[in-house]
């Protein structure tokens, strides 16, 4: 299973989140994570600890700008290890994964970091115009369908007959998955969707 990232921030518990993922990874399961924008916004407060107090703030406020406020309030209050722990699963996340199945390729992203050349923050941030994207894919690796979170299907008006939200398939290149789960209870066109690369079937909770 491939989890392509925002784990913190939008909800109340995204510590609780992580700790749930790392304890089923150490449980056996087959779970490899990617890094969202909300888990390099944390980890640049981290990094930044060592910075000026205003440059500090600066990562602070565009966290807290960004729903972080409680995550960061849940850190404080772990103690050495269970943070350090966290820390640790954090680093090591991929930016990108790169996988092969049923002789077609895929590269899974956050947002569209397609370019390994970009800078990270712009890589986990970016949002393309799909067509556009869809077109540079197939234009630069034909035999690759990109599979992307960070955007909200939603904004691509991809939804099914009961108005909940539908993994977008722009084209055979691309493919947006994020189905809203992050905001469940707040959106009625929120659930959870996945995607089984074996067929491309699509499941969602509802």
């Amino acid at each position: 299973m491939y989890l392509l990232g925002d784990y913190v921030d939008w909800g109340p518990d995204g510590v609780g989140v992580i700790q749930q993922i790392m304890k089923m990874q150490k449980d056996g399961f087959s779970i490899k994570c990617l890094m969202g924008n909300h888990e390099k916004m944390m980890l640049d407060v981290i990094d930044n600890l060592v910075l000026s107090g205003e440059e500090y703030q600066e990562c602070v406020d565009i966290w807290y700008r960004n729903m972080g406020e409680d995550t960061h309030r849940l850190m404080m209050c772990l103690d050495g290890k269970e943070r350090d722990d966290i820390i640790a699963w954090l680093r090591a996340l991929n930016i990108t994964y790169h996988i092969t199945v049923g002789g077609r390729d895929y590269i899974l992203c956050h947002a569209s970091p397609w370019l390994e050349d970009m800078d990270v923050d712009y890589m986990l941030n970016a949002r393309y115009d799909p067509v556009a994207f869809s077109n540079a894919v197939r234009d630069t690796c034909p035999n690759t369908t990109m599979i992307c979170g960070h955007t909200i299907v939603y904004d691509f008006k991809s939804v099914d007959d009961t108005m909940k939200c539908k993994i977008y398939r722009c084209s055979p290149y691309l493919i947006y998955i994020d189905c809203g789960a992050k905001v469940l209870g707040l959106k009625r066109y929120a659930r959870l969707g996945c995607l089984r690369l074996d067929d491309l079937a699509e499941f969602y909770t509802e």
